[in-house]
């Protein structure tokens, strides 16, 4: 996977992909750090309507700076998040 330091590389590139649909980051173990890295980027994706974060020890912390983020998606069908530590407190 591309672990927390690729997060951070592709979290600026991210936001440049205005026409992105479909983001698939499972299984990557972006961690705390990376979750936090790509989720203003995620705001920016306004046509996004599938993103998948599975299994990628993103905790509660680092899950409400993503749902902050995804607030903004109103294209949004699908969110996949099991497979993280996120818990019923994020």
């Amino acid at each position: 996977g591309i672990g927390p330091e690729g997060a951070k590389a592709i979290a600026p590139l991210l936001a440049e992909l205005k026409g992105l649909r479909h983001l698939n980051l499972s299984s990557n173990g972006i961690g705390p750090e990376g979750a936090k890295a790509i989720a203003p980027s995620l705001a920016e994706l306004k046509g996004l309507k599938h993103l998948d974060l599975r299994g990628n020890y993103i905790g509660p912390e680092d899950a409400k700076a993503i749902a902050q983020s995804l607030a903004q998606l109103k294209e949004l069908k699908h969110l996949a998040l099991y497979g993280n530590g996120i818990g019923p407190e994020g």
